[in-house]
């Protein structure tokens, strides 16, 4: 699985001054979903996508953040309801 494993992940950051600190997300392997890495000491976060280069914010970019955790119980009952109000 060495092809697809990203051991070296400061290489993606050469020359921009970004170190890091934290990993915030990391998502499995062949995933199109991006990681997300924090710099404590310069108070910066980055994105990084598979296959493109990081961009690198500022904490200061961040007005609110909250965590949403997402069941699908609202899906659920959604297809429910249109499949009840399909046959009513």
């Amino acid at each position: 699985m060495g092809l697809f494993s990203d051991k070296d992940q400061m290489r993606h950051f050469e020359g921009t001054g970004f170190t890091i600190t934290r990993i915030l997300f990391k998502p499995s392997a062949l995933s199109m979903l991006p990681t997300v890495y924090v710099d404590d000491d310069t108070r910066q976060w980055a994105v990084r996508l598979p296959g493109s280069e990081p961009r690198i914010l500022s904490f200061a970019d961040i007005e609110t953040a909250e965590v949403v955790e997402d069941t699908g119980a609202a899906d659920k009952r959604a297809l429910e309801q249109a499949g009840h109000d399909r046959f009513a």
